[in-house]
């Protein structure tokens, strides 16, 4: 639930809950009025009654004239009422309830409500005189009860419109003093998508939005800051690794060749000079490799727009596949593909994408044993292509500090120098992708490689 929605529940409930108390207290208050009016009008009939008059010439209600006060006399006796002047009209007639001695005692003392036959009654009993007539006077309640409904329909239809009402506003208040709030938002996620350039709007200073855009501004300051200088001293090294790369392969192609030279004649040579001559050109290849490898790894990890193109990563991973089945032919190698991934595009560079198969091909027939089998599956899964390799190599040694298990490094003696997988991951992480080792179910090293598609 979002802020201003709990605050707009919140702001209702506070309505309804005020609401409410109003609602009893005025409840209470009217109810107590009505009362305090029926219990006056009792004592006055019952002070200007004439209790031998009426015995004497009863006076029955007309049709035309409601009666609300129905007039008795208590028994000398204490066990009874007779009735004298009836409530109601003519045609419904509504006598004094019948009471008994607890009920009149008490009425004495104070006003009391009887029921009687589905009506309510208020009652009340006070005696002339010492001596003189006792009378009990008996108001229905029915007009009482009907007023004392509506009131309560009526409050409990007003709670509900106010409420209603109150939520209303509240909710368009909120939204106009969240306003600023959805800009600030909007501009977080313009900066977050790339565009350092961009700032959060001012908005009016003391406020906590202004308080906040102002310091979040200064943030982005310092922290665009930082960026470009990431980006100045990461290009700078990229320039470096590519310059180095390109001046090192001069000297080590002239002591290549100085090499060779120095191998013609061998038989002028001791089994010692052999041996060096072999070491040289041996750690000269391996150098060279080397040298190829960081122009690569410079090249993977930053690719240019020019070079990216609607790519059929399946296509590549088959021809890949295939090369490596071609070159050893005792070794199994099963490509499976779904049609989905034979259609699937993504938007990369071809020759990046080579790379990275031909770094797994060779890490394959460097690090596991000839005649091994090899699985290739390709499928579309959760929006990316997804490319899972096994093989049957020497597998896993260690997980690695972010959880992912590495592939044994220089498993069977090559001497490689780890490049290959920082190939691959630049490569995959240059096209949106990700790149996960696992323990192959072969026993070997599993490679799950997910690249976006295009579409």
């Amino acid at each position: 639930m979002s802020l201003r929605t709990r605050i707009t529940v919140l702001t209702a409930v506070l309505i309804i809950s005020a609401t409410s108390l109003l609602g009893v207290v005025v409840y209470t208050l009217a109810g107590r009025i009505q009362l305090d009016a029926i219990d006056r009008e009792l004592y006055a009939e019952i002070s200007e009654a004439r209790v031998r008059s009426l015995i004497e010439n009863p006076r029955p209600p007309q049709d035309d004239v409601f009666v609300s006060v129905a007039l008795g006399q208590v028994k000398r006796e204490g066990d009874g009422v007779r009735q004298l002047r009836p409530a109601g009209t003519a045609g419904d007639p509504i006598p004094v309830p019948p009471v008994g001695p607890d009920l009149i005692e008490a009425a004495t003392i104070a006003p009391i409500v009887v029921s009687h036959e589905g009506v309510d009654f208020r009652v009340a009993v006070r005696s002339h005189g010492a001596g003189l007539a006792t009378v009990i006077a008996a108001a229905p309640l029915i007009a009482y009860d009907e007023s004392m409904a509506l009131l309560r329909q009526a409050i409990a239809l007003g709670a509900a419109a106010v409420m209603v009402l109150g939520a209303l506003v509240a909710w368009i208040a909120v939204r106009g003093a969240f306003r600023p709030m959805d800009a600030v938002v909007a501009s977080a996620r313009r900066i977050s998508a790339g565009d350092t350039d961009h700032r959060l709007p001012a908005s009016k200073a003391g406020t906590e939005i202004g308080d906040l855009s102002a310091a979040m501004n200064v943030m982005i300051d310092s922290l665009a800051t930082a960026i470009d200088r990431v980006q100045a001293s990461e290009d700078r090294l990229r320039a470096f690794v590519s310059a180095a790369s390109h001046e090192i392969r001069t000297p080590l192609t002239v002591i290549r060749g100085y090499a060779e030279i120095l191998g013609v004649g061998e038989g002028e040579r001791s089994p010692q000079e052999k041996r060096a001559l072999e070491r040289i050109s041996a750690e000269t290849v391996r150098l060279d490799e080397l040298v190829t490898g960081l122009l690569v790894l410079e090249r993977s990890s930053a690719p240019t727009s020019a070079s990216l193109e609607q790519v059929n990563v399946a296509g590549i991973a088959r021809d890949s596949f295939e090369d490596l089945q071609a070159l050893e032919p005792d070794r199994p190698v099963r490509i499976t593909s779904s049609p989905e991934a034979d259609a699937a595009r993504i938007s990369g560079d071809v020759e990046g994408l080579r790379q990275l198969f031909a770094n797994i091909v060779q890490n394959i027939q460097r690090h596991t044993p000839a005649g091994s089998p090899v699985d290739v599956a390709m499928s579309v899964h959760d929006g990316s292509v997804r490319v899972v390799v096994d093989d049957s190599g020497p597998g896993l040694v260690e997980p690695s500090e972010d959880g992912v298990d590495r592939p044994r490094r220089d498993a069977r003696g090559t001497g490689g120098f780890g490049l290959g997988m920082s190939i691959m991951s630049a490569v995959v992480q240059a096209h949106g992708g990700t790149l996960v080792s696992q323990r192959s179910p072969a026993g070997g090293l599993r490679l799950v490689i997910d690249l976006p598609r295009a579409d």
